[in-house]
Order: C-alpha cells, then structure tokens, then sequence
C-alpha cells in the first residue's frame, strides 16, 4: 500500500508539473512575440533607412585596424628574437624555449614571456571583431525566427482552445477548460518547434542584399 501511494503520489508530482508547463506556454509565447518582435522591428526600420546594422561601426573597424596591426608588429618581433636564438645556435629546452644559460638566451625569455600573452589577446581581439558582422546577422535571423515561431504558436494556442472549448458545448458535460488549455498548450508548442525551422529563410528576405551577402562572406 505505501509503494502504490508513493507512486502515485510521484505520478501527481509529473501531473502537476505537466499541466503548470502547458499552462505557461501561451504567456511564455506571449513575451517571446514581443520581446523579439520589436528587436526585429527596430533593425528592420534601421534598415529601411539605409543604415547597416551588420558591418563594423566606425570606432570598432579603427580598433580592428588598430590592434591588427600592433599583431602584426608584435609578431614579426617575437619571430626576429627567436631567429636571433636560431642564429646564435642557442640550446633549445624541451618546451621548444631557449636555454637561459646565456645573457642573450634570457634576454629573449624575458621579451617571449612579456609578449607572447598580448600577442595571444590581439588575436583574439582581431578574431572576435572580424567575426561581429556575422554574429550581428546570426543574431537577427535567430531573433526572425523567433518571432515567427512566437506568432505560429500563439495563432495555434488559440485556434486549439477555442476550437476544444467550443468542441465541449456539443457535449453532454459540457466544456472542459482544463482539458482546452492543456490540448491548446501542447498544440501551441508543437507549432513553434515548426514555426522556427519554417521561418529560418525568412531573415533574408528582410535585408537588402548588400547586407545578406556581407554577412554572408
């Protein structure tokens, strides 16, 4: 007896849990149309101003300019003292570093272990603002997509209960609306799983092609 009240019990814990989520899909819905639709909303008005959303803005394409080239700089330094160690057929640690048993093996320790790290954060700097143009358009096609599966689920959420709730009229017992928003909700969640690979060419039509095919390169 206490195995099947514990069961049970577990079996009205996933009940509950079953029915709160069903529930909170149209609201979740809800927010999600209009969080993403003004996102989207306000790039596309952007857009139709003839401004690019995607590229670089001034400041960020003279930082780009800027720290490559002090990469640049910094790597043809530290390629210049380790030609300098080859040069000097200095003793090479099993690291690939030179031995520091020499003025000139520790002075090109020192400037490897000064510049190495910087020239490790550049790059990285040089990586992430040559790729922001892409993830700036990455961002909006996802914020498209959301949208349009926000809006397919919503349209179904109430398309299903009115269409269950008013199926419970015909009834002798009447309508069931726990039974509508449950049926709705479950509806609702299965159209915005379609919806978002439905609208995921829909981003394109959007923008102008010069934009799509910048952050398409």
């Amino acid at each position: 007896m206490a195995r099947r009240k514990k069961n049970g019990d577990e079996g009205s814990i996933w009940l509950v849990i079953a029915v709160v989520t069903l529930l909170l899909v149209p609201i979740a819905l809800a927010i999600g149309r209009i969080y993403f639709g003004r996102k989207v909303g306000n790039t596309c008005a952007r857009l139709e101003g003839g401004e690019n959303c995607f590229a670089l803005s001034e400041d960020e394409s003279i930082e780009l300019k800027y720290k490559k080239a002090e990469l640049h700089r910094i790597t043809n330094l530290l390629r210049a003292a380790m030609q300098r160690g080859a040069d000097a057929s200095l003793a090479v640690n099993k690291d690939g570093s030179f031995s520091a048993r020499s003025n000139l093996g520790k002075s090109i320790r020192a400037l490897v272990g000064k510049y190495e790290p910087l020239q490790a954060s550049l790059a990285s700097d040089v990586d992430e603002l040559g790729e922001l143009p892409l993830a700036r358009w990455e961002s909006f096609r996802s914020a498209v997509r959301q949208q349009g599966a926000c809006e397919w689920g919503l349209w179904a959420w109430a398309v299903a209960f009115v269409g269950f709730y008013g199926y419970g009229w015909t009834r002798t017992e009447g309508p069931t609306v726990w039974g509508s928003l449950l049926f709705a909700g479950l509806l609702a969640a299965l159209a915005y799983v379609v919806g978002y690979f439905a609208w995921a060419q829909k981003a394109r039509q959007l923008v102008p092609a010069m934009n799509a095919s910048m952050a398409t390169d």
